[in-house]
């Protein structure tokens, strides 16, 4: 595990790592994070595992960058790499939504390995997602290839365009796009909290 925005901020002296940025140590420890992944990769290459391992790096946030949205959408949006040269021969980027219930069913689906999935995830790399929620303490966001819903505790919820970086709440304007998005999130929530309530998590039959 790395960590590159959580002080207290350490960097080893006794390493070979020298950062670029001499001043900040806030960039300094991306710096680091970065190098380390690179270091620990070069090592793992020198070993018999490395061809049958797959390296599988995520966040579990993003940073706040200059946002639009009272409910920071560069804070849920993180990177989800797949490591495996012996698996995939070329590079890929893949643009879809996508969540971290979906890295397990992912791996699962890489592997070939007959699995039961009780996450609520997809394998991205065989199915498309309509939507995608996520939770941030008193805010509920879900996300669609056009629209941004915002549910807040306060009961104050908002619709936007984000890919045009519009600022207008189209919730009014556009109930049925509402509907169905709130639909998912809270079908996905009460599911969630029924599978716990009821030990179902992890079952294999």
């Amino acid at each position: 595990m790395t960590a590159s925005d959580h002080g207290p901020y350490i960097i080893p002296e006794d390493i070979s790592f020298t950062p670029n940025n001499k001043n900040d140590i806030s960039k300094q420890i991306v710096e680091y994070a970065d190098w380390s992944i690179k270091n620990f990769l070069k090592l793992a290459w020198r070993e018999k595992w490395f061809d049958n391992t797959i390296f599988v790096f995520i966040a579990d946030h993003g940073g706040v960058l200059n946002s639009l949205y009272d409910m920071p959408l560069s804070y849920h949006h993180t990177p989800f790499i797949i490591h495996a040269p012996k698996i995939f021969t070329d590079n890929k980027v893949i643009n879809r939504l996508g969540g971290q219930i979906d890295v397990f069913p992912t791996l699962m689906g890489i592997m070939n390995i007959t699995y039961v999935n009780n996450t609520m995830g997809i394998d991205l790399l065989k199915e498309k997602r309509q939507y995608i929620y996520f939770c941030a303490d008193e805010k509920i966001g879900c996300l669609s290839n056009e629209y941004y819903l915002v549910i807040r505790e306060t009961g104050l919820e908002s619709l936007y365009k984000y890919k045009q970086s519009d600022r207008n709440n189209y919730i009014d304007s556009l109930p049925e796009v509402t509907a169905d998005m709130k639909k998912y999130v809270y079908s996905m929530m009460q599911t969630a909290q029924y599978l716990i309530k009821n030990n179902l998590v992890g079952k294999q039959d």
